[in-house]
């Protein structure tokens, strides 16, 4: 997760306009149902909302370009985009994913 959260604060840094807050998952959960995976909590889940807590968008454990790679098929490509992924090889992709929902 510390790609994904750097990521993240990476783009606070850059602009003071984006506030970030970081709440556990226990005490929350009602607030992620909607976020589920096969009806499972994924880490992390990012969810994004205005200044009045209107939702904007998630960004949900992994960047869009990974789970195309997966929808796709290819056991042998899911496990190196998975293993670049975790070394932080897309971690422009995790940036546009997140870009894109707040923009």
């Amino acid at each position: 997760m510390r790609n994904k959260s750097s990521s993240l604060k990476k783009i606070c840094d850059l602009n003071k306009s984006i506030k970030i807050k970081i709440v556990p998952r226990e005490g929350n959960e009602e607030y992620l149902e909607d976020y589920k995976i096969d009806d499972k909590p994924k880490i992390p889940t990012f969810v994004f909302m205005d200044a009045k807590f209107n939702i904007l968008g998630a960004f949900i454990e992994i960047a869009q370009i990974i789970k195309e790679i997966v929808t796709r098929g290819n056991q042998v490509d899911i496990i190196v985009a998975k293993r670049k992924y975790r070394k932080g090889e897309f971690t422009n992709e995790t940036i546009k994913d997140i870009l894109e929902i707040i923009s």
